[in-house]
């Protein structure tokens, strides 16, 4: 709508146009790409003009409302409303859509190793770490989370945590070597190998010392090196060869195994996957899923729906992030608008829009008597 035929409208009814906030409608802007993080402070006044277009709009179409000021004119703020609302409602759209890929992507029903997968792969420095092998904040992230979902969620506030879970959880993995081939193979071989050369240090010294050490009574030193030559990985327990006492020296050993990134991988998957499982699925993370991939399919479609449809759907998804915690601290943390925010919006105080309604010629009570009906001309 151009600016002469705005003039024109608000001028129909005499409504001097520095005084109402329909110049304020019109003004208002958000010629702005959603994904620009430049535009967080302003997000909160795209919601404010959506809740007061919403409600306008709903209180100037609505057939029960009696109208008294000149038709064509209503229809004219009508289609004025109109564009501006689906202008601020494809915008509101894209920030929930940002919103909604985001919680679904960290929220996603995968098979376990599909998810492993993607858990390690999906940080925006794995190409870092995968050239200079600095995997140590890797490795944080994964003992992190192991102790945080074995926390209900919630991480201990103990100073020094992760790098003391770190032998907990790998003699745990220890327990489940069947299900990490990589890791297997490599302790396996590793493992294995460091066992015998420390045994063969010992028979070095002297057969004596390498009986008395190990509980052996081999009468020939070909008899003991034959003992070492044949062991193999099923005559050791692992859990006392390996000591880990910081995310440091487990993801050195990691990367001298030459293949860091299945051995995570084996790890989020058999460690951790469970553990985040369990944990999402009492919080029905199911059901919660099936909704807001509902939302997310419908707010997608928000250009090609009616108005009215659209309002309904920024509503929904509205409310599809107020009522879901991590999803409400994902839009806040994007776009700096919370809870709080949304609540009081939800509140606010309509009178000011209700005068202006009806300096438009909208009659705002809800029983019209029979001298009004006739005063405005529609008994």
């Amino acid at each position: 709508m151009n600016k002469l035929l705005f003039d024109k409208i608000l001028h129909l009814s005499g409504i001097p146009i520095k005084e109402s906030s329909n110049e304020e409608i019109y003004n208002f802007s958000v010629d702005v790409d959603p994904n620009d993080y430049s535009i967080e402070d302003d997000i909160l006044e795209v919601f404010k003009m959506f809740y007061e277009l919403e409600y306008k709009y709903s209180m100037l179409s609505d057939s029960r409302k009696h109208f008294t000021g000149n038709p064509q004119r209503k229809k004219n703020i009508l289609r004025f409303y109109e564009e501006r609302a689906r202008e601020i409602n494809e915008f509101l759209a894209k920030t929930f859509i940002n919103v909604f890929e985001n919680w679904l992507e960290n929220h996603a029903l995968l098979t376990p190793k599909t998810w492993a997968k993607q858990r390690v792969r999906s940080s925006p420095e794995f190409d870092y770490y995968y050239d200079t092998n600095e995997i140590n904040p890797v490795i944080e992230t994964l003992i992190s989370e192991y102790v945080r979902y074995k926390n209900n969620n919630q991480m201990p506030r103990n100073p020094g945590i992760i790098d003391r879970s770190v032998d907990p959880f790998f003699k745990e993995a220890l327990d489940n070597l069947d299900k990490m081939p990589t890791i297997k193979d490599w302790i396996q071989v590793d493992a294995l190998q460091w066992y015998k050369d420390d045994l063969y240090n010992y028979l070095d010294d002297s057969l004596e010392d390498f009986n008395e050490s190990h509980g052996k009574d081999f009468e020939t030193e070909e008899e003991a090196r034959k003992y070492i030559d044949d062991l193999d990985a099923d005559d050791m327990d692992f859990s006392d060869l390996y000591y880990f006492d910081s995310t440091e020296s487990l993801a050195q050993a990691f990367v001298n195994s030459g293949d860091w990134v299945s051995m995570l991988e084996e790890l989020y998957e058999v460690m951790v996957f469970p553990l985040w499982f369990e944990y999402w699925k009492s919080m029905g993370i199911e059901g919660t899923r099936e909704l807001v991939e509902e939302q997310y399919e419908r707010i997608k479609k928000v250009s090609s729906m009616p108005l009215k449809e659209q309002f309904a759907t920024i509503n929904i998804a509205t409310n599809a992030v107020h009522q879901t915690g991590e999803m409400m601290d994902y839009y806040y943390e994007r776009y700096s608008v919370g809870k709080d925010d949304l609540d009081a919006l939800s509140e606010q105080d309509v009178s000011k829009w209700n005068e202006e309604l009806k300096s438009m010629g909208v009659i705002m009570e809800s029983v019209i008597s029979e001298p009004m009906l006739r005063n405005a001309g529609l008994a």
